[in-house]
């Protein structure tokens, strides 16, 4: 009996404490939803549109986007990251032929999903490039030639990384010795940050690459601005070293080039292609 009596006691001693640790209220994160052009695709989080939410953290959060006139071409999140179907998000897309014109993007709550999404139109006037592949070449000018395993290589490069914006940096091919061969593009699948231009803004880009060319290894730093459908020509200095820079756009494809001299007699333009997403 008075064991049950002190059991009876603990009880109720305890049950304040369970009470206070159960009750205690999951975080909660904000969402916010946006289409690149109200025009082209409108936007829903959890079957409203309202824009923004708060979800308790574990919960799920449902962003539909529906095409009006333009062809949805993919999600943005934090301006800065392309969001792939997997662990973290869902994408259903659905397809009328091979236009994709509506697309449900499905992820739980949490810190490291919240803040706010694009869902990107094909139909709008673009504003988000990504690197899609780049080159060297001694005529920057010249289109790109189509690669064989005949064609001998030029240099090698060696963890190649570009800041964007100040804030991201894509480490395109970092610890990797890369064989150049001249004037064929490297492409940069694995790359899934975005740059968002925006037509006040100036947006720095920096390139860092270790290269060796006829067995002499140097280390350059290549910087300029990336303007909204702007093209220029300028010059920069990577410490005693000056290199040519020359941006052109055209058909929603920004092409960057940087000419530097690997000899007295020979320069090579590395030459960056950041193209619109959906181009």
């Amino acid at each position: 009996m008075r064991k049950k009596f002190v059991y009876f006691m603990l009880a109720i001693l305890l049950l304040p404490v369970f009470a206070l640790f159960g009750c205690e209220k999951a975080e909660s994160f904000s969402f916010q939803v946006y289409s690149s052009s109200t025009t082209d695709g409108e936007v829903f989080i959890n079957g409203t549109m309202s824009g923004s939410e708060t979800a308790e953290e574990g919960k799920t959060v449902t962003m539909t986007a529906t095409s009006k006139n333009g062809e949805f071409v993919c999600w943005i999140h934090q301006n800065t990251v392309q969001i792939a179907d997997g662990k973290t998000y869902s994408i259903t897309n659905t397809k009328t032929g091979s236009t994709v014109t509506k697309s449900v993007l499905k992820f739980d709550s949490s810190k490291e999903t919240s803040g706010n999404y694009t869902a990107i139109f094909k139909g709008s006037k673009m504003q988000y490039v990504k690197l899609a592949s780049f080159k060297v070449a001694d005529d920057k000018d010249k289109a790109s030639d189509i690669d064989s395993i005949a064609r001998p290589s030029i240099m090698t490069f060696e963890d190649i990384s570009i800041m964007q914006g100040k804030t991201i940096k894509s480490e395109a091919y970092a610890g990797e010795n890369i064989a150049v061969k001249e004037n064929i593009e490297i492409q940069t699948e694995s790359v899934n940050e975005v740059l968002k231009l925006d037509p006040e803004l100036e947006q720095e880009i920096i390139i860092h690459a270790d290269l060796t060319y006829n067995y002499s290894t140097s280390s350059r730093t290549f910087r300029t601005n990336l303007l909204f459908n702007t093209s220029s020509e300028s010059t920069g200095r990577d410490g005693s070293t000056t290199y040519t820079i020359s941006t052109t756009y055209a058909a929603g494809v920004y092409k960057v080039a940087f000419g530097f001299a690997v000899s007295q007699e020979k320069t090579y333009y590395l030459v960056l292609y950041f193209k619109e997403l959906g181009v």
